[in-house]
């Protein structure tokens, strides 16, 4: 291919075709391949800065709103990784950037939890947890993040020997409960978020986005919420009964003689698994702030997120598809916020607010502008 380029590029020249005018600097292939490694060390120093952001913040929501979580599990608050945690292509910048090998080591300590007050720091290297002795050739960084989440599971205080600097430290860190989910962060550009039930995913784009701690707090909040509140579950089970009736139009149409290719139960699963997605997002907004004051974070000026979120998206302001037009949800958070601070200043437990027996609906709301997704999203 590169010969046939370089022919017609001749061909080219001999038929007197225009060229540039100027002399431009000539690149080295050393010089080249030096500052891929640059930019290979910048792109993954940020995107490693950003997860140890998520990741304070997120535990500082999961630590903080315990009280609104069912599924709890014990968590001391570290992020591992090693070598192995980048692709292999960047292992020789990560290598050089970060000093990491093939042993797991703390990539980051979230400053609220019980690993900081233990004193555990980045790049620790956990030797023994307890009476288990962590074997040398442990290069997983899940594996061994799940068998830290088996020691600590019933909450006990845990003696560590950690490896820092050449030198062993002796450490005791006492686990507290969390929500039980994971928040992390997904490599996207898109401004984004969701929740599928057990996990938080914020974008690289959302991260990028917010412009403070409090506004990625809004966002992680939100998506705590939908798995909190059980709205994966609650939108798979309206799948089930919306494609109940197609199912039967479906079989009707068979005895007949056509064949639907189960059309109408697609169609049906998809309207139910729509239902009532403005009323999910708006609980999740709801519940969100609520878990955003259980965990300490300011909720002055906190739904101000949703007014730049319509400067980046306008046709959110009137379109009302599968979430609140955003300045419904600005309006109803600010009134949360409202809420919240009445309570606090009241000394009232900070709860959210539930139906009565008698305000409670039922049934299937048909939407057909909303798509059909797996998890609930923040922002599309």
């Amino acid at each position: 291919m590169r010969i046939v380029i370089s022919a017609f590029t001749a061909g080219l020249l001999a038929l007197g075709a225009c060229t540039p005018q100027t002399k431009v600097p000539e690149i080295s292939s050393a010089a080249e391949l030096a500052e891929i490694e640059k930019q290979k060390e910048l792109a993954l120093r940020e995107m490693v800065e950003t997860e140890q952001r998520l990741h304070a913040i997120g535990h500082r929501i999961l630590q903080g709103a315990v009280s609104l979580c069912e599924d709890r599990r014990y968590d001391i608050g570290v992020m591992l990784w090693s070598e192995t945690s980048v692709k292999e292509e960047w292992q020789s910048v990560a290598k050089s950037a970060y000093g990491l090998d093939r042993q797991v080591v703390v990539a980051a300590v979230a400053p609220t939890s019980p690993a900081a007050d233990a004193g555990l720091e980045p790049g620790d290297e956990f030797r023994r947890i307890g009476a288990w002795a962590v074997p040398q050739d442990m290069d997983d960084p899940a594996k061994l993040g799940g068998k830290l989440r088996e020691l600590i599971k019933d909450g006990a205080p845990a003696d560590l020997i950690v490896l820092r600097d050449g030198a062993r430290q002796a450490l005791t860190v006492t686990p507290r409960e969390v929500c039980d989910y994971t928040v992390a962060l997904r490599d996207d550009a898109q401004v984004n978020a969701f929740a599928d039930g057990d996990n938080v995913i914020v974008t690289k784009g959302m991260m990028d986005f917010a412009r403070s701690d409090q506004e990625i707090a809004v966002v992680v909040g939100h998506e705590l919420a939908h798995n909190a509140m059980g709205h994966i579950d609650s939108k798979t089970v309206n799948k089930v009964v919306g494609a109940a009736p197609g199912l039967v139009l479906d079989i009707l149409l068979a005895v007949v003689g056509v064949n639907t290719q189960g059309q109408f139960m697609k169609l049906g699963m998809a309207a139910g698994g729509a239902a009532f997605s403005v009323e999910f997002e708006q609980e999740a907004d709801y519940v969100g702030l609520y878990a955003m004051a259980l965990s300490g974070y300011e909720l002055e000026g906190a739904p101000d997120l949703w007014r730049r979120m319509a400067t980046k998206d306008p046709k959110k302001i009137t379109f009302r598809g599968s979430h609140p037009t955003t300045p419904e949800r600005f309006i109803a958070l600010e009134e949360t916020v409202e809420e919240i601070q009445l309570k606090i200043a009241d000394g009232r437990p900070l709860t959210p607010e539930m139906k009565d027996d008698d305000e409670e609906g039922g049934g299937v709301v048909v939407q057909t502008d909303s798509p059909d997704r797996d998890g609930a999203a923040f922002a599309q």
